[in-house]
């Protein structure tokens, strides 16, 4: 059995398993449901195993002198990327693919359009992503995870930074963020990916200092 709870306008639901006390955030799948019938896909059968696919630099390039939207759905376009970027807060696998289409809301293009379906058809292949929290003994110790993936737009050349923040077994935070300025080698990127995490933990361990709680990094 378990109960829900509202917490932060999110969905919690509170239960029991074999190690205790069990809770999931559930993300909120009215947004799925909104995001699908934007895209007119509420009835297709065809979804997708991933968010995004790796294109090849010519195929970016391409997609950048692809004509412009009609309005019509350009407002399509931006209501869908802002219902993305709420459920990567709680879907870290949604989090590379809205900050993709996040850069391209000024004047979003046909072949961006393309990609807005693409994402749609994960969802609907994958409605149901949660963030589940098993109890634990207290840790004490959290730990962060970064990457970077260098030049990753072939456009600006600008990388991105990855990171996951960790408290025991809990996933406490996920991002994908575009690094502000265009680094000139793997090692300078991979770097300002490790700067962001680290201060992202040192930002978790003041926290919890402040509610009297000691974490080591």
């Amino acid at each position: 059995d378990s109960t829900t709870i509202t917490v932060l306008n999110r969905s919690v639901e509170v239960g029991n398993d074999e190690d205790g006390i069990l809770m999931d955030i559930v993300p909120d799948v009215r947004h799925q449901a909104k995001i699908l019938a934007e895209c007119g896909l509420e009835g297709s059968t065809k979804n997708h195993t991933t968010p995004r696919e790796t294109l090849k630099d010519v195929e970016v390039m391409r997609g950048a002198s692809s004509e412009l939207l009609p309005p019509k759905e350009v407002t399509a376009y931006r209501s869908v990327t802002m219902r993305l970027a709420y459920l990567a807060q709680d879907r870290g696998d949604l989090a590379e693919a809205s900050k993709y289409l996040a850069q391209r809301m000024k004047t979003p293009r046909i072949h961006d359009w393309e990609q807005v379906k693409r994402i749609a058809r994960y969802i609907k292949h994958r409605p149901a992503a949660r963030l589940r929290f098993r109890q634990q003994r207290w840790p004490g110790k959290a730990t962060v995870y970064t990457d970077s993936d260098w030049g990753s737009c072939p456009i600006s050349r600008k990388s991105t930074s990855g990171m996951v923040l960790m408290h025991g077994r809990h996933c406490l935070r996920t991002s994908s963020t575009s690094q502000s300025l265009t680094t000139l080698s793997v090692a300078e990127s991979e770097f300002y990916a490790l700067i962001k995490g680290a201060s992202a933990i040192l930002g978790l361990q003041s926290l919890f200092a402040d509610w009297g709680l000691q974490v080591s990094v």
